[in-house]
C-alpha cells in the first residue's frame, strides 16, 4: 500500500505536550531566590557556587 503525501498523519502542536517556543519544556516562571526560612547557609552557599567554580 503506498501513502500519498500526508495521508494518515496528523499535525501536531507543540503546546498540546506542554512545550511552548518561548520556553521550551521548562516552565515559564522564574525558579525561586531563596530557600524557605531556615535555610539560609543553603542560600549563601547558592550564591557562592559561580566563585567557587572558577578557582
Amino acid at each position: 500500500m503506498k501513502l500519498d503525501q500526508g495521508e494518515g498523519m496528523k499535525l501536531v502542536k507543540i503546546a498540546d505536550y506542554g512545550i511552548t517556543e518561548e520556553f521550551g519544556y521548562l516552565p515559564n516562571y522564574d525558579p525561586a531566590r531563596s530557600l524557605s526560612a531556615g535555610n539560609e547557609e543553603w542560600d549563601q552557599f547558592g550564591k557562592e557556587i559561580p566563585k567557587l567554580l572558577t578557582i
